[in-house]
């Protein structure tokens, strides 16, 4: 088994990150620390934010960290001028055969499983046209709103590829909606179900039973009947790291990047 990968620093504040090809907001953006809600645009818009390697690499870095952050609950992605995304940059050219081909990992996938993999609630907000990359990206997203008049391309087979993988206002609104009224630890457990449910009705049920049998006990459930009964909004505190029940993972798969334990420190950390 490899060696679990070193802590993670994470910023004081996401919004002073030095990233080029994306930038990061706190809500509300005066806010010198992070917030419970974070805004990730893609911020190239003189190319209509085309992906291009460092965007891959800053997005992955940013979803990494958003997964081991408990100040964070909930992520907005949206894009900087008139698109969402036009896609892979085809002027920086699709490239391959610069290193062994089983080890080549995709950079498109490489994001939408940094995505995936984000333990917080991600909402896609398409304020323009998404296509490629742009599109698939948002399919690990938990939520995708977009705007009437984009125009949403499947394009990856006129390219000679495959596939890898109201708007902000009405986002925000629904990350508020999530971040002040949902345990973290119950929507990413359904998530997760979802996505990696058994193979059977009988299965679904034990597994259910299970988790819903050590979720009677956990803190965000007595929060949650607490708050009810005393007609007063919800503090749930859970996180998946502290809080997980012990049934949790319940399945077996491919694991091709371990999560990394985090504490808070000054911007200059990177992955």
């Amino acid at each position: 088994m490899p060696n679990p990968p070193p802590p993670l620093t994470l910023p004081p504040s996401y919004a002073t990150l030095p990233y080029t090809s994306i930038t990061l907001s706190h809500v509300p953006s005066t806010s010198p620390a992070p917030t419970p809600t974070i805004i990730v645009t893609l911020n190239r818009p003189q190319k209509y934010n085309a992906f291009t390697e460092t965007m891959s690499r800053e997005l992955e870095e940013a979803f990494t960290l958003f997964d081991v952050d408990d100040r964070v609950k909930c992520v907005v992605v949206t894009g900087a001028g008139r698109m969402f995304c036009a896609g892979a940059d085809l002027q920086e050219g699709l490239r391959g055969g610069e290193e062994r081909v089983e080890e080549h990992r995709d950079s498109g996938g490489r994001v939408t499983l940094a995505i995936h993999r984000c333990r917080k609630p991600t909402i896609g907000a398409l304020n323009g046209s998404a296509v490629g990359i742009g599109i698939t990206m948002t399919l690990a997203m938990s939520i995708r709103i977009a705007y009437a008049q984009a125009k949403i391309g499947f394009v990856f087979a006129r390219r000679g590829l495959i596939m890898e993988a109201a708007i902000l206002p009405r986002a925000l609104e629904l990350a508020d909606e999530i971040v002040k009224n949902t345990s973290t630890v119950s929507t990413y457990l359904m998530r997760e179900l979802m996505w990696r449910g058994p193979t059977s009705a009988e299965a679904t049920h034990l597994l259910d039973s299970r988790l819903i049998y050590e979720m009677f006990s956990s803190k965000d459930k007595a929060e949650g009947v607490e708050a009810f009964l005393g007609k007063r909004p919800v503090q749930f505190t859970g996180t998946m790291e502290k809080d997980a029940p012990a049934a949790y993972p319940w399945w077996e798969g491919v694991d091709i990047s371990r999560r990394v334990k985090a504490s808070v420190g000054d911007n200059k950390a990177k992955l």
